[in-house]
């Protein structure tokens, strides 16, 4: 009975449907060797957490791993070249500095001497053109590097795009 239902289905070209099945009965085989001998590894179970009244904080390491600073500012520090500057304290006579860091809340000054914390100044870039204003900022941290003084100093206002471009 099977084999007259096989003669009386008349499949046009033959020639087409043996490559096709012989294609796709490899592919089922070769899946099938595939998945048989490919073991996957078992998933890590992880360890129990152990009870402890107290939290434990974690440590830096792990705070590094997941992307969480130590330091308090907002935003990233870049460093980059010493851009040459100009300081003026109060209304006496600017002297010279450098941009040694900065990040869009403010800059990092390399001077000769020191400045009380708190103290406002002016700079601006000793390249800048006439046209360039003074950028005030006020000292929120200073520290001896050598024979020079590294200032922190926070912007009071931020300045505009093309003026934070000139401090580097």
């Amino acid at each position: 009975m099977l084999a007259d239902l096989w003669q009386s289905l008349d499949l046009g070209d033959s020639g087409i449907w043996l490559p096709t099945t012989i294609g796709f009965a490899c592919g089922c085989l070769t899946t099938l060797f595939v998945q048989s001998t490919i073991r996957r590894a078992p998933r890590a179970q992880p360890a129990p957490a152990e009870k402890s009244d107290t939290p434990r904080k974690p440590g830096l390491q792990e705070l590094a791993s997941m992307g969480v600073s130590a330091e308090k500012r907002g935003t990233v520090r870049r460093t980059g070249n010493a851009i040459p500057v100009y300081v003026g304290v109060d209304d006496g006579v600017p002297v010279r500095g450098y941009v040694v860091d900065r990040s869009a809340g403010g800059i990092g000054l390399a001077l000769d001497h020191s400045l009380p914390l708190g103290t406002i100044v002016r700079v601006r870039p000793s390249k800048a053109p006439e046209t360039a204003p003074w950028v005030e900022v006020q000292v929120k941290s200073c520290r001896a590097e050598g024979s020079e003084y590294e200032l922190g100093c926070q912007f009071l206002t931020l300045p505009p795009f093309n003026v934070m471009l000139l401090f580097g």
